[in-house]
């Protein structure tokens, strides 16, 4: 049953980029938008998950580790952030990203502007996440705020990876934006599928 609920997480987070491309007309930046602000709402779970432990195993005294770790990982997300950038400008080098980034925002479907729309489902996917594969497992008693933190920063560097081999390749050539789209949501459903899920454990 555990391994279900993780299979339809993982599929709804990849069917709604997908939906945005051939459907909404999604571009590829839009689509890093949207993985974008689920990578902040991951950032709000580890907090959730780290105050969680420190609640059931009666840890204290871990706050200057707590804020080393947040820092670090924001750093990371910041990094990577800058990096997704870079790759699109070498991948488009006319992009207007203020313009892109607004025109995500304010795209309307059905009468509603999906900014409103999508933030909240994001943070709401985030959290059904943080209650069905953290809490609901029990992984909270057992797992270390070290290893929490260390394995979620390593999958950030996943990321970090991948767009700065995507710079690396768009010097050589550049492919049509179906492949990047393909490549970047084949690439996040692989990941959570067989590697985030261990991340948690031990």
């Amino acid at each position: 049953m555990r391994f279900n609920q993780k299979n339809v997480l993982i599929v709804s987070e990849a069917i709604l980029p997908l939906l945005g491309f051939f459907v909404w007309d999604w571009s590829v930046y839009f689509i890093l938008l949207f993985y974008a602000f689920d990578v902040l709402a991951q950032e709000g779970t580890m907090c959730l998950k780290t105050i969680k432990i420190r609640q059931t195993q009666g840890i204290e005294g871990v706050e200057l580790h707590w804020f080393f770790y947040t820092v670090l990982s924001l750093f990371v997300v910041c990094f990577l952030f800058l990096l997704m950038h870079f790759a699109m400008g070498s991948i488009h080098p006319k992009i207007s990203f203020i313009h892109q980034i607004t025109a995500f925002w304010n795209y309307e479907d059905l009468g509603v502007k999906q900014g409103y729309f999508l933030v909240p489902l994001v943070c709401l996917s985030a959290y059904q996440n943080y209650k069905m594969n953290f809490l609901m497992r029990g992984l909270h008693r057992v797992t270390s705020i070290k290893k929490l933190w260390r394995d979620h920063i390593q999958a950030l560097l996943f990321g970090v990876g991948f767009s700065g081999l995507t710079i690396a390749l768009s010097q050589f050539v550049i492919f049509p934006e179906l492949v990047y789209v393909l490549a970047i949501v084949a690439g996040i459903a692989s990941f959570n599928l067989f590697f985030k899920d261990e991340a948690n454990v031990g």
